[in-house]
């Protein structure tokens, strides 16, 4: 058997194939179907041999069945029938007898001969030399229709078929086999195959993943082929309840992985809130920045506009001569300079209402993260559920030690196998754990930006306070300022006095705009720089909302779905396969009350160069006590 194979079965049957022990009876009857067949696969005849133990010493067994030309075979007991029951005067003894059947074997074999690549008859490549392949397909005849996970599907009785012969060395050379094994001693090989047909179809396992053998394939270079009797050994295949236990212990691994499934599915929730509540903030980001530009603009405007009143207060001052037209142009400068100043105030006042809604949007942005880090600091410390990992490693450590004990090698292979497989599941398991312990750094570094950049929107709050006040402080120098252009029209007399408080006001009051249009442009690049930080959060929190929901989805959602469908699955078929093992004791017929149980032997015809039937064995119509 290859490693294929071994893992195939050691995963799809979990180390329970094992003979189911049947409660006492009266007596026990024990059916062996003894077939011969074509070189072909085609069965010819059919004899059944039938051992009832009397376990009770019972003087009178009666059995049924429906078998034809029935006889003793070891012994004078005699029986009448009555229809299909047998009543035996058994004296105590153990009654042995045979009859004949046309019933349909349970499992068929086709038997498939090519030489070179090409099929030929069994008669036609009798003699031949070249590349031989031999191919024995079996085909279960024993379907049913069972109900599971909400419909009918298609359930087969479970069989297992071994199948042997021995191929002369003399001969033929380079001798491989298919899902069997191979014994040499020197002079012939024996060839050992074991098939488990309908068992494919039975678990609803797809041959991409596993493939369970159905067929059993010999390839040889021959010499004047010929090919001597196949031996197919076909028996139910008992599940004991014991050892199925193993598919209740998986209950447990089911709930975890529930709660694992449900824990990761939050995280990528928080992740996709985080990634929206980002992009509400830099839009809000950007509108503060327009309404921003647009303050600094009126600055720089309301600034360049006074240099020309500063100018003509200059002049005032220095020449009294042009005090008319000097006293126009301040006239009309206060004007334009109060108009602007309360543009500024009200451009002021509309981007510090937006503020605190900035403010608002860093802060909830700062607590997401902060929410998200520390939900993912909680998901890293617990890890994957501990009671997950032990449950794995119990199954392996059981596994190991049943295939260090039980002496059937072909089991201890397939229940290492099953150990192995699980150990891949197990690092499996702790290599997600290691991707969930790579995303901290980054979450970690998220907020610890989102941190800072809700700092700064509080220290631009702080700012357009401290504006507000100056632009408070303008307003009163400009009022000033006009009464003073008020007090030129009273009187030259006062002029001196007058253009010199004007100039002392115009110069604090250049001074404050100077101060003013700096503060606003810096304000301006502060607030562009905060505007591509938040854009820089946002793509990082859409990045980490599209890494969460693909770790999620291709991730841990994988590893979830094969354990609650693919392995849940299975689970519950190998069930129903356990009942109809149990069922399945009898070829022809027995009572309720009958420990029964029965094999089948066919025997396929040899293939000689030059007589088809030279050497061919035939059944054994006696058997033995």
């Amino acid at each position: 058997m290859n490693k294929k194979t071994q893992k195939i079965t050691a995963a799809c049957l979990l180390g329970t194939m094992v003979l189911y022990t049947l409660p006492v009876a009266a007596f026990t009857k024990d059916e062996t179907v003894y077939s011969n067949a074509k070189s072909n696969g085609e069965k010819y005849k059919s004899i059944v041999t039938t051992h009832l133990g009397n376990t009770e010493e019972e003087e009178i067994l009666r059995d049924l069945t429906d078998l034809l030309k029935i006889e003793n075979t070891n012994g004078d007991e005699t029986f009448k029938q009555e229809g299909n029951t047998l009543i035996w005067d058994a004296n105590k003894k153990d009654i042995y007898y045979k009859g004949e059947t046309e019933k349909k074997l349970p499992i068929d074999i086709e038997v498939k001969y090519e030489l070179n690549g090409e099929e030929l008859a069994p008669e036609e490549i009798a003699g031949k030399s070249g590349e031989v392949r031999v191919t024995m397909q079996f085909t279960n005849n024993e379907s049913n229709q069972k109900w599971i996970n909400g419909r009918y599907e298609t359930i087969y009785t479970p069989f297992v078929v071994a199948a042997g012969t021995y191929i002369n060395n003399n001969n033929n050379k380079n001798i491989q086999i298919e899902n069997g094994k191979l014994i040499d001693d020197g002079s012939k090989t024996f060839a050992i195959g074991l098939a488990f047909p309908g068992m494919q179809e039975s678990l609803d396992l797809s041959k991409e993943i596993y493939q369970i053998p159905e067929s059993i394939v010999i390839t040889m270079e021959s010499e004047n082929f010929e090919m001597n009797n196949i031996l197919n050994y076909v028996t139910p295949l008992k599940l004991d309840d014991s050892n199925l236990k193993n598919l209740e212990d998986l209950n447990t691994i089911y709930s975890q992985v529930d709660k694992l499934q449900s824990a990761s599915k939050q995280l990528q929730d928080g992740a996709k809130t985080l990634a929206d509540g980002t992009a509400t903030y830099y839009q809000k980001s950007q509108e503060f920045n327009q309404a921003i530009g647009q303050f600094s603009t009126g600055v720089s405007s309301a600034n360049a506009s006074y240099t020309t009143i500063n100018s003509g207060i200059a002049t005032l001052n220095n020449s009294s001569k042009q005090l008319q037209s000097g006293s126009k142009q301040l006239s009309e400068g206060t004007a334009a300079l109060d108009k602007g100043v309360n543009t500024m105030k009200s451009q002021v006042a509309a981007a510090s209402g937006k503020i605190p809604e900035l403010v608002e949007g860093a802060g909830q942005v700062a607590g997401g993260l902060s929410q998200l880090n520390s939900k993912l600091q909680v998901a890293t410390a617990n890890g994957i559920d501990p009671q997950i990992i032990l449950a794995i490693q119990n199954q392996i450590k059981e596994n190991k030690i049943k295939a260090a004990t039980i002496e059937d090698k072909e089991i201890a292979a397939d229940l290492e196998a099953s150990a192995n497989y699980l150990s891949s599941l197990l690092t499996t398991l702790n290599d997600t754990n290691a991707q969930i312990q790579e995303m901290k750094p980054a979450v970690g570094a998220l907020s610890n930006g989102a941190s800072a950049v809700y700092e700064g929107t509080k220290e631009v709050q702080s700012n357009m306070q401290t504006l507000e006040g100056g632009l408070n402080q303008v307003t009163t120098s400009t009022a000033q300022l006009s009464a003073g252009a008020s007090g030129l029209y009273e009187g030259t007399v006062k002029l001196s006095a007058g253009t010199a408080q004007i100039k002392n006001g115009s110069n604090q009051m250049k001074q404050g705009l100077n101060t003013l249009d700096s503060s606003a442009k810096a304000i301006k690049e502060a607030d562009q720089q905060l505007t591509q930080g938040a854009k820089t959060i946002q793509d990082g929190a859409e990045q980490l909302a599209s890494g969460v929901k693909e770790f999620n989805e291709t991730g841990i959602n994988k590893i979830c779905n094969y354990i609650n469908n693919d392995v849940r699955n299975v689970t519950d078929r190998i069930q129903v396969l356990k009942d109809l093992s149990k069922e399945y004791d009898t070829f022809t017929q027995a009572s309720e009350d009958t420990q029964s149980n029965v094999k089948f032997i066919t025997i396929v015809d040899s293939i000689k160069r030059t007589d088809s039937n030279q050497g061919q064995e035939k059944i054994d119509e006696k058997p033995s006590k």
